[in-house]
């Protein structure tokens, strides 16, 4: 998993949503990392995690 995280990490600071992720608490982004590191990361992921960011701005 350690490998996953950092590839994850790598591919989120390429987003454009990388500010809004790193908004969430320590806790929901430990849970999101858990989440995604089972999943293979593609555009589907992507767009899903763009609207999640912008529905919870407030």
């Amino acid at each position: 998993m350690g490998q996953k995280l950092i590839d994850l990490n790598l591919y989120i600071s390429r987003g454009k949503f990388f500010i809004k992720l790193k908004k969430l608490t320590n806790l929901y982004w430990r849970l999101f990392v858990e989440l995604i590191s089972f999943l293979d990361i593609d555009d589907n992921v992507i767009c899903y995690i763009e609207r999640f960011g912008s529905r919870n701005k407030n």
